[in-house]
């Protein structure tokens, strides 16, 4: 019988290039890693141990290579999370229910799993047409709201309003791009976010650091220009906010995964916006939340996965530095996508730059 230094321990992972830094890690760690990309041209394809040009919506190829490797671990870095949960399940890794992938990609999904678990939601509609948008509106009764495409990540198909013209206009807006039949109309509430990272292990739940943005002011769409580390964040609100993502975890029955969520502050309450088996952009727990507090949760992870045994030394906040993220913003943007580069700056190391395409 092979010893475990003798076996391979196979992941697999997209091929964009914010995951080069995770496919790097794993092949450090010892994994043998599988890519994946519909791009032939990707970055991370120059990197793994194992290439396909395939889509990460294309589930059924996907578990196929799963299978013929034997994959022992899986991860994404974005929102297609019920390809993650497809593989899990084909391998018997023990991961996330396959709702919350579907969640994590529909924005209408999860809003009705966190109402049913008593997560605080802004309040909002899921609606299908114009007319279903105006009395979305109406039953607000706000100056101002926000309408949404449900399957949209970085902020595209997201978009604040004003009057019923603006509605309809952004309902057309919102609808083209999304090519869905349902948007989601929400009140519009001005205070702070946040985003809060977790780690699942075994039905425990460990926090792994939040980082508060902000947006550009003017304009209608939400295109983040900053982002801090460690958040300033009242230390009883940032308990909160891993309380309510622990319960929801358990609420959801995750068993062990990465998760992260967008929360809103607003002086008085908290808000979740969204929820997702993953961490959030590799800006911040790749480089802010390692850089600032120390928390290598990304590591941790694979490091789980490889052996069986967690590192929880790694998941230990200590405040050794502060990071700021800044957006190179040049002429319109409509959403974080239109953003070529950020520039993360520390108070005791050298700059980082990170390109997202």
């Amino acid at each position: 019988m092979m010893s475990r230094a003798e076996e391979k321990t196979f992941m697999l992972i997209g091929a964009s290039r914010p995951n080069v830094p995770i496919i790097d890690m794993a092949r450090d760690i010892g994994y043998s890693v599988v890519v994946t990309d519909i791009n032939p041209d990707a970055e991370g394809l120059k990197h793994g141990d194992y290439n396909y040009n395939v889509s990460a919506k294309d589930v059924e190829s996907l578990a196929k290579i799963a299978v013929r490797h034997g994959v022992d671990c899986v991860y994404s870095g974005t929102d297609i999370n019920f390809s993650v949960g497809v593989i899990n399940d084909t391998m018997s890794i023990d991961g996330f229910p396959l709702i919350l992938g579907l969640a994590s990609e529909y924005k209408s999904i999860f809003r009705r799993l966190a109402s049913e678990a008593g997560m605080p939601l802004v309040k909002g509609y899921v609606v299908s047409s114009r007319e279903e948008a105006i009395r979305a509106f109406e039953e607000l009764g706000t100056d101002r709201a926000v309408i949404k495409a449900v399957n949209l990540g970085s902020s595209l198909g997201v978009k604040k309003v004003r009057t019923k013209e603006e509605l309809i206009l952004g309902f057309d807006e919102c609808s083209m791009l999304s090519g869905e039949g349902e948007l989601i109309v929400e009140e519009f509430i001005n205070g702070v976010c946040l985003d809060a990272n977790g780690l699942v292990i075994d039905g425990r739940f460990y926090p792994c650091g939040i980082v508060h943005r902000s947006f550009v002011e003017k304009g209608d769409y939400f295109v983040q220009k900053e982002a801090v580390c460690p958040t300033a964040l009242d230390v009883r609100v940032q308990k909160e906010m891993y309380s309510t993502m622990s319960r929801f975890s358990s609420h959801l029955g995750i068993r062990t995964s990465p998760v992260k969520a967008d929360f809103l502050y607003d002086g008085e309450r908290l808000y979740m916006l969204e929820f997702a088996p993953r961490f959030h952009g590799e800006m911040g727990f790749l480089h802010m939340i390692p850089g600032a507090i120390s928390i290598r949760a990304m590591e941790a992870y694979l490091g789980f996965r490889y052996t069986g045994v967690l590192d929880e030394s790694l998941l230990e906040e200590r405040v050794v530095d502060r990071a700021v993220m800044r957006a190179e913003i040049n002429g319109e943007v409509k959403s974080n996508y239109d953003i070529g580069k950020y520039v993360i700056s520390f108070e005791r190391r050298e700059p980082i730059e990170v390109y997202i395409r």
